[in-house]
């Protein structure tokens, strides 16, 4: 005999809603505080969205910057003072009549694999950095795009950690380029590449960190993780990206013993292979 099971439809109704509540919805939430002062990128009541006054959801939300300051000319200045992913398919920009001035608050923003950050899209400057309670920390993820009109890492206030800008490569080479169009600003502060995501053997060659128009200073601490035995890197700050930009890149390479022993192997296979054809 056949057995027929029957759903009440206030079970199917509750089905569907829990199924529902399970997804999460990305959306675009809007900067709307249009005062051309500091104000804080955690409080609710400076973003519109669904709903209102909505502080973006870190790794779901993209954000728009989408006013210019009441008081004239210039740039909205927002206090990054929340850790903050952009996460795959989502973004951070600025909308077309409007410029920003995002300044560390002691907060990590973080560009997921897929993310964008581009503060240019505005009529006026996108800047990030210009530090004050805390300083700024960035984390970029290969795969990503990063572009900014000035970027300031060169907070030294007594206290406070120094400013740290930490890129993961995913392959030999393979790390986001950030754009900055006009000045990188360094100092007092730490550059790091992260390589461990690497197969072993792999991790010689060089990585384009920054692209700028011009550059003041260096970073005062650069540490490479996940080199193997025998590695070492360099650090260019002028080095060609092309198309006749300078940039910030860091070269793994062999330690100059091991160059030195590939040199003396070879002139010994060389000396043998002499000695056999005579």
């Amino acid at each position: 005999m056949k057995m027929t099971s029957i759903i009440k439809p206030s079970s199917l109704a509750l089905a569907c809603t829990v199924a529902l509540a399970s997804v999460s919805h990305a959306a675009t939430i809007t900067w709307t505080n249009d005062a051309n002062n500091e104000s804080g990128w955690a409080a609710g009541d400076n973003w519109t969205g669904t709903p209102d006054n909505t502080v973006p959801t870190s790794g779901s939300d993209s954000a728009v910057v989408n006013n210019i300051p009441t008081a004239g000319s210039g740039n909205v200045w927002v206090a990054f003072n929340s850790d903050f992913t952009i996460g795959n398919g989502q973004s951070l920009t600025v909308a077309t009549d409007s410029g920003v001035n995002f300044r560390g608050s002691g907060a990590t923003l973080t560009l997921a694999t897929g993310g964008t950050l581009d503060l240019t899209t505005g009529t006026a400057d996108g800047n990030l950095g210009n530090s004050f309670g805390g300083g700024l920390f960035v984390v970029v993820n290969s795969g990503a795009t990063a572009k900014v009109t000035n970027l300031d890492i060169n907070r030294d206030i007594a206290g406070d950690p120094n400013e740290t800008a930490t890129f993961n490569a995913s392959a030999a080479g393979a790390v986001t380029l950030f754009e900055v169009t006009d000045e990188l600003s360094i100092a007092n502060a730490t550059l790091n590449l992260d390589l461990t995501a690497l197969t072993a053997g792999t991790e010689l060659g060089t990585y384009e960190l920054f692209d700028y128009g011009t550059i003041a200073g260096t970073f005062a601490t650069v540490n490479v993780t996940g080199l193997e035995a025998g590695q070492s890197f360099t650090t260019d700050y002028a080095y060609d990206i092309g198309g006749g930009d300078l940039g910030v890149a860091i070269t793994v390479i062999p330690e100059t013993g091991t160059y030195a022993l590939l040199a003396g192997l070879t002139g010994m296979a060389f000396v043998m292979l002499r000695r056999r054809q005579a």
